[in-house]
């Protein structure tokens, strides 16, 4: 009998789970949830189905002396949940019935779309233009924040030149200063190793007039010129040969200035020799 209790109980708080199911299936939109309404429905069904399958099998083990007044709720309950589940059925099929409309109206209005593209290509439907506008306006934000991020990056860009110009200027001032200094050097350099080599071939001919006269000293001097005319006259023909020879080299400056640099060297040793020996 508790069973029994037992059973009847949960049939009756399934069928409150199946009319709040039924109401709130009634109150959503047919169009949007009429597929999942649909199945909900059907699953309910089947459960009904199972459940007054059941109803009646325990109806069929009860005893007809026993248990007369839960006999009559439970047939009363099973009266009330085959009504129930009619009424689920017709529910089912309206449900359908409204599906199978909307999806044919869906259709009639895709195709009628259809026609009137193929017919006219400047018409635009509803919804086609909302599509384009909605797509024209989603291109215009991608634009704007491409711009917006371009003007960053060149304004970045900008300060960056900016700097590198400032430290390029910079650079360059101290490449100035470093190549006056060079160019300064260079110069002292020259004169110095111009001073070296006057000074190389000073002391060269000190060590040789050192040496002639040491020989005069010791008595081992050989005289190449044995008198006072013929020391004139080599020194006269050294002395026009010098002097032809930096009229040769102030001719080769001349014509070729690319040499002048190393040239000016031999003519300043000419220079200095013509001095040494003074007038012919």
């Amino acid at each position: 009998m508790d069973a029994r209790i037992w059973v009847l109980h949960s049939l009756f708080l399934h069928s409150k789970s199946l009319k709040s199911a039924v109401y709130f299936t009634r109150m959503a939109r047919p169009k949007v949830k009429c597929s999942g309404a649909a199945r909900g429905c059907r699953h309910q069904i089947m459960l009904w189905e199972k459940k007054i399958q059941l109803a009646k099998e325990m109806r069929a083990s009860v005893d007809s002396e026993t248990g007369q007044t839960e006999i009559r709720a439970m047939k009363a309950e099973i009266h009330r949940m085959k009504v129930k589940h009619e009424q689920l059925l017709k529910h089912q099929e309206r449900m359908i019935r409204d599906m199978e409309l909307a999806v044919a109206r869906r259709e009639t209005i895709t195709t009628r779309a259809e026609g009137h593209s193929k017919t006219d290509k400047q018409f635009l439907t509803r919804t086609d233009f909302h599509h384009k506008q909605t797509e024209l306006r989603r291109k215009i934000r991608d634009v704007h924040k491409a711009t917006e991020a371009c003007t960053t990056t060149i304004s970045e860009l900008e300060e960056m030149q900016k700097r590198v110009s400032d430290h390029l200027v910079e650079k360059q001032a101290q490449l100035a200063a470093a190549q006056s200094r060079t160019e300064e050097l260079d110069a002292d350099l020259d004169q110095l190793m111009a001073l070296k080599r006057q000074n190389l071939s000073e002391l060269v001919a000190l060590q040789t007039r050192q040496k002639h006269l040491q020989a005069v000293k010791d008595g081992r001097y050989v005289f190449l010129y044995r008198s006072k005319d013929s020391l004139l006259v080599e020194h006269a023909r050294m002395h026009n040969w010098l002097a032809t020879v930096g009229a040769i080299l102030d001719h080769v400056q001349d014509e070729y200035p690319q040499f002048q640099e190393v040239l000016l060297k031999v003519r300043q040793t000419i220079a200095s020799k013509l001095e040494s020996l003074g007038p012919s």
